[in-house]
């Protein structure tokens, strides 16, 4: 219960801080309005990645503790995280730390490739981005689980990638086409199911023309250099595309049409307040940009829409001679705003929550030897119930010899496992031990006999087998 009041206390706190600013800003009119959104916003994504980067005790307050999340997966994260180790975070921090390198990775992106926004869109737009990948909160809830940070980093990189190429072509020239290309290799050895989506949505922008065909294929090529790269620097990256894949996520239809409604309904208003024809070529970009968040998954995407749309009306532009009302302005703004920040308002509130958590709730004692120190689990939860029942096979295992350098892999049934972070051993190979949840114990034992594993130990929660 405590746990739930500090995160409803910083949801609350970023709310009103957050909602103050904008309508500071907002009553400074379109031409001091802008600028100050453009300060603020790069100031708050800095404190964003600072805030992350110095993250004391992760604190689990979700319900499920994911032990896969702390091993790295993808290609690049590997990258990131050997980046996060050298500077010399060893312990669970390094998750949050190796967010903040990955956030900083996203503002130089979001800088590169969103030079011809104007400087208040391309700070919002940063905010976003940079908001998704630090945040340790599981989708729907706010809670933090730090589970799947990888595709919360894809995610992310996605956001600049995809305002690239929904904008105008503005200024975008060869050596920008060709680092896009690098992006989208960079997003493919996150997440390729990801990478395919952003794909589909260039070749939309090609057919409404914001991105000319020359573009596309040195964009494509940047894409191929990026990942023969790390083909010939890392080994075969084309196992790790293959995993590409998802089912379409026909329950998010509802959400993602509202989006796309409101979104509409704002550039119209926009465009119409201005005296300027409907925009058919955003229009199709956000109807492409939605069909992506449901078949890929993607809703956290559906925020750039109505800030996509306020960029391309002008409404972010600062401008001497306003061609609209200060209130008529300040309303059209302030809806586009708060509507594409406000799923940001909780991933910052989801890291103000770690920091008050941090000084409340202890690291687990019984990781205090391991990789996992300076992780803390909120006393009560079901988190909580299930790192006694690990702690519980931990101390059997150490007594039977799992830290011995000769103890390979040792495998959770029906689980992930966390002993192979835990000891240092590897995920993948032989298996030395095998961990069954006691319930499966009777159901398995034919198939781990015929293995050749032995019972060695009866624990109040699992039983453990070794050859």
């Amino acid at each position: 219960m405590h746990g739930c009041i500090v995160t409803l206390l910083a949801v609350y706190t970023v709310a009103l801080s957050l909602g103050a600013f904008l309508a500071v800003a907002l009553i400074g009119g379109q031409r001091n309005g802008p600028p100050m959104i453009a300060l603020g916003g790069m100031g708050l994504s800095g404190a964003l990645i600072v805030a992350s980067w110095l993250v004391p005790v992760v604190v689990v307050t979700g319900p499920v503790l994911h032990w896969e999340t702390f091993t790295p997966h993808a290609p690049l994260a590997r990258w990131v995280h050997l980046l996060a180790q050298d500077i010399g975070a060893a312990s669970a921090t390094r998750l949050p730390l190796a967010s903040a390198l990955f956030a900083l990775m996203t503002c130089g992106i979001c800088l590169v490739f969103l030079r011809q926004m104007s400087k208040a869109g391309l700070a919002v737009v940063m905010i976003l981005a940079v908001a998704i990948v630090v945040s340790p909160r599981m989708p729907g809830s706010d809670a933090a689980s730090w589970s799947d940070i990888e595709s919360r980093w894809a995610l992310g990189l996605s956001v600049p990638l995809i305002a690239a190429l929904c904008l105008p072509q503005g200024d975008r020239g060869a050596i920008a086409a060709l680092l896009l290309g690098l992006g989208l290799a960079g997003l493919a050895l996150l997440d390729p199911g990801y990478a395919t989506g952003v794909l589909a949505v260039m070749v939309i922008a090609l057919l409404v023309g914001r991105i000319s065909l020359w573009q596309a294929m040195l964009a494509l090529t940047g894409l191929t250099t990026g990942l023969v790269l790390q083909d010939s620097m890392s080994g075969p990256v084309l196992p790790w595309l293959m995993t590409a894949g998802s089912e379409p996520n026909l329950h998010l239809l509802p959400r993602v049409a509202g989006w796309f409604g409101v979104s509409v309904l704002l550039s119209l208003a926009m465009t119409g307040a201005r005296e300027k024809g409907a925009d058919w070529a955003s229009w199709t970009l956000l109807l492409a940009l939605g069909a992506l968040a449901v078949v890929k998954d993607l809703v956290g995407l559906v925020a750039l829409m109505p800030l996509l749309v306020a960029e391309a009306s002008g409404m972010l532009r600062s401008a001497t001679k306003p061609a609209l009302a200060p209130g008529l302005w300040a309303g059209l703004s302030g809806l586009a705003l708060v509507a594409g920040l406000a799923g940001a308002a909780r991933d910052m509130a989801s890291v103000l929550a770690q920091h008050l958590l941090a000084s409340e709730v202890a690291p687990v004692a019984a990781l205090a030897q391991t990789p996992l120190r300076d992780l803390a689990v909120v006393p009560g939860t079901p988190a909580a119930q299930q790192v006694a029942r690990m702690k519980e096979a931990y101390e059997a295992l150490d007594t039977l010899g799992a830290s011995l350098p000769q103890t390979a892999r040792i495998e959770v049934m029906g689980e992930a496992s966390p002993f192979g972070l835990l000891f240092g051993k590897p995920d993948r190979g032989r298996v030395t031990f095998v961990v069954v949840p006691l319930s499966q114990t009777e159901a398995s034992r034919a198939e781990l006999l015929a293995a050749g594993y032995g019972q060695v130990t009866d624990l109040d929660h699992w039983t453990i087998w070794a050859r």
